[in-house]
C-alpha cells in the first residue's frame, strides 16, 4: 500500500492522470458535438448505424449526458478538459493539488446547481414566469 501511495503522489503520475482526464473530456466533447437524437442508444431503438463520431458507445454516452444534464453536459465535459490540461501542464502538480480540488468542486457545483432549481413550482398565489 505504501508503494501505491508513493507512486500516486509522484508528479509524473499526477500529470498522467491529468492527461487521462483531458482525453476523457475531449472524448465527451466530441461525442456531444456529434450527438444525434435518432442514434440508437439506451432509450432509442433503431436499426440504423450510429452517426456519432465515436460510434454506438459515443451515441449512448452523449444521450446519457443530454438526458441527465442537458446543456450542462457541455460545461462538465469542457471542465474536464480544462482541469485535466491544467493538471497535466503544471510545473509542480503535487503542490497545486488543493487549488485544483477547490476549482473542481466549484465547477461541479456550478454544473449541478441549475438542475436543483429548474423543476421547482412557483409558490402559491404567484404566477410562474
Amino acid at each position: 500500500m505504501e508503494a501505491f501511495a508513493y507512486g500516486w503522489s509522484q508528479p509524473l503520475s499526477a500529470r498522467f492522470r491529468g492527461g487521462v482526464v483531458t482525453v476523457i473530456g475531449g472524448g465527451l466533447l466530441l461525442a456531444l458535438a456529434t450527438y444525434n437524437a435518432t442514434d440508437p442508444s439506451l432509450n432509442a431503438a433503431s436499426a440504423a448505424r450510429a452517426t456519432n463520431a465515436l460510434g454506438g458507445p459515443g451515441a449512448a454516452i452523449a444521450d446519457i449526458l443530454m438526458q441527465s444534464l442537458g446543456l450542462a453536459g457541455w460545461i462538465s465535459a469542457a471542465l474536464m478538459l480544462i482541469l485535466g490540461l491544467t493538471r497535466a501542464t503544471q510545473p509542480d502538480p503535487v503542490a497545486a493539488r488543493r487549488d485544483l480540488r477547490i476549482r473542481s468542486a466549484v465547477g461541479a457545483a456550478g454544473v449541478l446547481a441549475p438542475g436543483r432549481t429548474a423543476g421547482r413550482a412557483a409558490p402559491a398565489g404567484r404566477l410562474a414566469a
